[in-house]
């Protein structure tokens, strides 16, 4: 197979040499697609002056003209449709990958035809600034279940990280172009292969996901949100924006062309109803989340899941269609 590592930068100067000294030790070749996104600092001098392995660039943006995370990526992954790669991982310029991380993960991608659409993705080791572990696996810490993998699943929570997971051409092709609307590309593409394809996952922990003060996400424990000392009237209301983006994705999602062909009856039916919820009564809407069974039943997550959804308002948009990126 061949590999791309498609690479987005900004302002990253302190992280980047780790990065790259960790790509130049992969066990399997590979070549990197780069895009810069505005850095005001010397990421592209580090990037231009590295010669390790095969590095092409894309058009930048100007410095205080950035696309974000999202923009950034999916400029990315639409032009690595026009390389010969048949496997792309994506990659953030603040970790580091441990050496067998290209072999494993193409192995599973490996073990398929390349006609069936792939998503691939690992566990990561939370580390601090100074590489320090936090915690062994980010799907222990963040309590994810990375098996679940269905459509339902991803609706209302995202379960793969951007630079743990891979996908090959017949994914990428199906979830290119990424909407506006995405919450994040990684959320994208799982949404994506939870119609289209078929997701992996692989219990290793290959990158040291790094924590530090510009982190885009990042990694919460599970008990972050219940902190003394965290804002729980500005942690409620942020939740809130994101419980009505979901929405908004799922909109996109349901007008996405290759979606739309791919998806089966019961997944159609599913997206139509998770759509529907937002104009029911609150206990018709709380009655009809649990019925499509948007969260594993008990627990904190699902207690807090079902509150916002019986109490918060959603006005949703309908029969527009979205611009892409």
């Amino acid at each position: 197979m061949r590999i791309v590592i498609l690479l987005s930068t900004y302002n990253g100067e302190r992280w980047l040499p780790a990065l790259l000294t960790s790509l130049a030790s992969q066990t399997r070749p590979f070549s990197v697609l780069w895009r810069d996104d505005g850095s005001s600092d010397r990421t592209r001098h580090i990037m231009e002056a590295e010669n390790r392995f095969p590095l092409a660039a894309i058009e930048h943006s100007e410095v205080g003209a950035n696309l974000g995370p999202v923009g950034s990526f999916a400029e990315l992954m639409a032009a690595g449709l026009n390389t010969a790669g048949d496997a792309f991982f994506l990659a953030d310029q603040d970790d580091v990958w441990h050496p067998d991380k290209l072999a494993l993960m193409t192995a599973h991608l490996e073990a398929y035809p390349p006609e069936q659409a792939m998503l691939a993705h690992h566990d990561l080791r939370v580390v601090d600034e100074a590489l320090v572990e936090i915690s062994p696996s980010l799907w222990s810490y963040m309590q994810l279940t990375p098996k679940l993998m269905e459509l339902r699943d991803f609706l209302t929570r995202n379960s793969v990280t951007g630079c743990a997971l891979c996908v090959n051409r017949a994914l990428l092709q199906r979830a290119c172009p990424v909407p506006l609307e995405a919450n994040m590309h990684d959320w994208w593409l799982g949404l994506v292969a939870s119609i289209c394809g078929k997701i992996i996952a692989e219990p290793a922990a290959l990158v040291d996901y790094r924590q530090h003060g510009t982190n885009t996400l990042g990694a919460k424990g599970f008990f972050h949100g219940l902190n003394p000392f965290t804002n729980w009237v500005a942690g409620w209301r942020r939740g809130n924006a994101e419980y009505r983006s979901l929405f908004i994705q799922a909109q996109a999602l349901e007008r996405h062309s290759v979606v739309r062909e791919s998806a089966s009856e019961a997944q159609n039916q599913l997206l139509s109803q998770f759509l529907a919820l937002p104009s029911l009564a609150p206990g018709s809407r709380l009655k009809a989340a649990m019925r499509l069974g948007l969260r594993h039943q008990g627990g904190l997550l699902w207690l807090v899941a079902m509150l916002r959804i019986a109490i918060t308002a959603v006005d949703l948009p309908r029969n527009v269609d979205p611009p892409v990126l």
